[in-house]
């Protein structure tokens, strides 16, 4: 921590004044592996503050279109009605700010830097079941006290991934405000990725197709003698 503190404060007084719209924080990490039995995550940012600020971090990606199905009555039975498609909405999505958004920044503020759901999903029926299945999951998260203010005018801010969070690139925006006007910014890629036996068998499964499917057929045939020959013993 006193490590972190002194590097933190050299880029305070090295920083130009020109350049003093970059937020002063980082990732504790920019890749996060996924191998079996992977458990989730958790990602920390570190920064500092140059004066009386509010900070809001946004982790979100990646983003595809969602199809949704609201269930409807018909004849009194339920059935999935017609698919409604949300465009291009992240498949994960977390915001950690250091007052709740409606104290930080004004509606239209929240709405140019995307700081709520309310932000990224349109105001329909459709929506708001997908958002529910997102936050069970664990997908969707708002933190309105998540960014902690430190000695030193160091903050903190801890999110903790799923164990089922895709694999995929992220982007990690964190915002600096002052009195509810935008002051600085700074964006990070982070990536989730596969390593282990599972990325290999990922790769061979988009690579080399036909090999991999051969493997799959002899891997299924090799099951089944030796079921068969356990049972034959066994009967």
């Amino acid at each position: 921590m006193k490590k972190l503190i002194l590097i933190l404060c050299f880029f305070l007084i090295a920083m130009p004044v020109q350049a003093g719209r970059k937020v002063v924080a980082d990732l504790s990490d920019d890749f996060v592996a996924v191998s079996e039995g992977f458990s989730g995550a958790r990602i920390t940012v570190f920064g500092a503050l140059r004066g009386a600020s509010d900070i809001a971090l946004v982790i979100e990606g990646p983003a595809a279109d969602a199809h949704v199905r609201a269930k409807k009555k018909v004849l009194g039975v339920w059935v999935n009605g017609g698919a409604t498609v949300l465009k291009d909405v992240p498949a994960f999505y977390a915001v950690a700010t250091s007052r709740p958004i409606e104290e930080m920044v004004s509606k239209s503020m929240a709405k140019k830097y995307k700081l709520g759901t309310d932000e990224i999903l349109p105001d329909t029926k459709e929506a708001k079941g997908f958002l529910a299945v997102k936050k069970e999951q664990n997908l969707y998260q708002y933190l309105p006290r998540g960014v902690r203010i430190l000695e030193w005018k160091l903050f903190r801010v801890d999110i903790d991934l799923p164990a089922n969070i895709p694999i995929g690139a992220y982007k990690a925006h964190i915002y600096e405000f002052i009195n509810g006007h935008f002051f600085a910014s700074r964006t990070s890629p982070l990536k989730v990725g596969q390593v282990g036996t599972g990325a290999q068998l990922n790769k061979m499964a988009h690579d080399e197709p036909a090999l991999y499917a051969f493997f799959a057929l002899v891997l299924a045939l090799g099951i089944g003698a030796a079921a068969a020959y356990v049972f034959r013993k066994v009967s």
